[in-house]
């Protein structure tokens, strides 16, 4: 169990691709910047939430789930995403000695 605990913590510290707000659906209850433990948010003239410092998110989910209209997606970047990009220079390297070897 300590396992799953660990991996749950690692994918939440990946910080996200995006933080999307529907403002049609938005009714700006200011829910999300009052949960939000890292202020991610900040508020606009019409008191809708603007993401402010995405880098500081760590895609805990409050502000997505606490959301009393559905108007918050986090997108976050896929684990597959990243291990592809990893493995990609070693696949070029591949590619690269077989075309020095014609």
């Amino acid at each position: 169990m300590t396992d799953a605990g660990t991996e749950q913590k690692s994918t939440r510290s990946r910080a996200p691709e995006a933080i999307l707000i529907d403002l049609d659906l938005c009714k700006c209850c200011g829910i999300c910047s009052e949960l939000c433990p890292q202020d991610v948010f900040d508020v606009d003239d019409l008191a809708h939430p603007v993401v402010a410092r995405l880098d500081d998110c760590t895609t805990c989910g409050l502000c997505e789930r606490r959301c009393p209209d559905f108007a918050i997606t986090i997108r976050r970047t896929p684990k597959a995403e990243t291990r592809v990009d990893h493995a990609q220079p070693a696949d070029d390297q591949a590619a690269g000695g077989a075309g020095g070897e014609d």
